[in-house]
């Protein structure tokens, strides 16, 4: 009689197929995992914050051009204001996510020689690198406490590193 396949229930007379032995968990981390740096993290972030201010200065002064000098009325300004803070956090929460998505690095990332990696060293995905992009903002919303964590906690992770499951590790 043949076996049924998994995830099937056996018909009368016949014997249900065994289930293989699954393999043992192979951490995708080596023991000896070298964490980024503080600083590197702290540079990596500026210089990616400097990109993307670049970006935004540079729609903002196409957008506008000239209409920048009709924004003497403060309620003006304020709008414009807004917009641009709403354009700087649609952008950095797509270039982060895109960024370190799809190779686990943004270009501060790959000047400073670090990359995002998942707890168990796999590849983030885009989901992940989202919800760690979205995290930025809960760790940088007292003071900055939450990235400062890192310079604490044993793996080096701040507070998005933490609410995302990610790690910050150096290129070999």
């Amino acid at each position: 009689m043949e076996p049924v396949p998994s995830g099937f229930a056996p018909l009368q007379g016949q014997t249900p197929a065994p289930i293989p032995d699954a393999p043992a968990f192979i951490p995708l981390i080596p023991e000896k995992v070298r964490y980024a740096s503080f600083s590197k993290r702290l540079f990596a972030y500026l210089l990616d914050n400097l990109l993307i201010a670049a970006f935004i200065t540079f729609v903002t002064a196409a957008t506008l051009g000239d209409a920048m000098t009709l924004l003497e009325d403060y309620d003006k300004l304020f709008f414009v204001a807004e917009m641009i803070y709403g354009l700087h956090s649609f952008a950095f929460i797509g270039y982060f996510t895109i960024t370190t998505g799809s190779s686990g690095m943004t270009a501060g990332k790959y000047l400073m020689g670090v990359r995002v990696a998942c707890d168990n060293g796999g590849q983030l995905g885009y989901s992940r690198a989202f919800v760690r992009s979205l995290s930025y903002f809960v760790s940088g919303f007292f003071l900055y406490i939450g990235f400062l964590l890192a310079l604490f906690s044993k793996k080096k992770q701040a507070l998005h590193d933490m609410i995302s499951g990610t790690v910050v590790l150096e290129n070999d």
